[in-house]
C-alpha cells in the first residue's frame, strides 16, 4: 500500500510540472531506506513537498537525514516525513534525536473488493440527507465545476487558494484519474473526488487510490461524500480493481465516513516535522 502512496506522490510532481514548467520539481528515490522524497513549489510546503515510505526497506542514518535536509534547504523548507509504523525504528529514533516531532497522524485505510461480498452502501443514513447524484466528469464544463468546488470545499481547512486549485488541477491532468462530483436534485454541484489506479514495485497489480475528497461546508452531512465513496468503490470494482486505498487525518469526518463504506485502518502515520 505505501508503494502505491510513492507512486502517487510522484505523480503529483509529474502534474506539477506541467502546471508550472518554470518549476525546479525533484523525485528523489531513497536507495537504502527505501521511500521518495519530493519537492516541488516552495510555497506548497508538506502538500507537494514531502517524504512517504521512509525505512521500509532498510535503516536511516543520520546522514541521510542531513542529505534530505540540504534537499529542502535549497528551497527554503525543511523536511515533511509521512513515517509509516512499519517503518525500520532506526527512523523514528533518528528524527527524534534530530528534534522532529509529529503534528499529527493519518490514517492508511483499505477495503478489499475481490475477498468480500458486503454491499458498496453505507452503514447508517445521514439525517439530513438529499438525494445526490454522483457522476464521473467527461466535459470541459464538468471539469471547471471539480475545480471550484474542491477549492470551495477545503477553503476552511487554512490552505491558500493558489494550493488547492493546483491540487484540482493536477487530479484533472493526470491520465491515471477518475474525477467525480455529486450534485443534488437541483443541479448544485456541492462535492467533487478523485479515483487514481496506481501501480506497485512488487505487487504486480495495480490498487485504487481515493483521494481529494471535497463537500461545501454548507452541503456537509447530507451524505455527499458517503455518496462520493460508493461511486468510486463501485467504479474501482468495475475496473477489476482488487484493492482499495485512502489516508486521512486520524479521527476526522473522513474516517468517520471510511469505516461507514468498509474500510478499516492497514496502519497510521506520524506527519514528522522539525522541532
Amino acid at each position: 500500500i505505501e508503494q502505491a502512496e510513492e507512486t502517487h506522490v510522484v505523480r503529483q510532481v509529474e502534474a506539477v510540472q506541467t502546471l508550472y514548467p518554470s518549476c525546479d520539481v525533484l523525485i528523489q528515490h531513497q536507495s537504502v531506506a527505501g521511500g521518495v522524497a519530493i519537492r516541488t513549489v516552495p510555497r506548497f510546503e508538506g502538500k507537494l513537498s514531502r517524504i512517504v515510505g521512509l525505512g521500509l526497506q532498510g535503516s536511516f542514518t543520520s546522514q541521510d537525514l542531513c542529505n534530505l535536509e540540504s534537499t529542502y534547504a535549497a528551497i527554503g523548507l525543511s523536511p515533511e516525513i509521512h513515517l509509516c509504523e512499519y517503518a525500520d525504528p532506526s527512523a523514528g529514533q533518528i528524527l527524534t534525536r534530530a528534534r522532529y516531532f509529529s503534528k499529527g497522524r493519518l490514517s492508511v485505510y483499505c477495503r478489499d473488493l475481490e475477498n468480500s461480498d458486503e454491499p458498496v452502501v453505507a452503514r447508517k443514513g445521514h439525517p439530513k440527507r438529499k438525494n445526490i447524484t454522483v457522476r464521473e466528469v467527461a466535459s470541459d464544463v464538468d471539469r471547471e465545476h471539480f475545480v471550484a468546488v474542491s477549492i470551495a470545499g477545503f477553503a476552511d481547512g487554512g490552505r491558500s487558494e493558489e494550493l488547492l486549485g493546483a491540487l484540482a488541477r493536477i487530479a484533472a491532468l493526470r491520465a491515471d484519474t477518475r474525477l467525480y462530483i455529486a450534485t443534488t436534485d437541483a443541479g448544485e454541484v456541492v462535492g467533487t473526488a478523485a479515483l487514481a489506479v496506481l501501480g506497485t514495485h512488487t505487487a504486480g497489480e495495480s490498487i485504487g487510490h481515493l483521494y481529494l475528497d471535497s463537500t461545501v461546508p454548507l452541503s456537509r452531512g447530507m451524505g455527499a461524500h458517503v455518496a462520493l465513496i460508493q461511486a468510486r468503490l463501485r467504479a474501482a470494482r468495475g475496473m477489476g480493481l482488487k484493492l482499495v486505498t485512502l489516508s486521512t487525518r486520524e479521527g476526522s469526518g473522513s474516517a468517520r465516513n471510511a469505516e461507514k463504506t468498509g474500510f478499516r485502518v492497514a496502519y497510521r502515520k506520524d506527519v514528522y516535522v522539525k522541532g
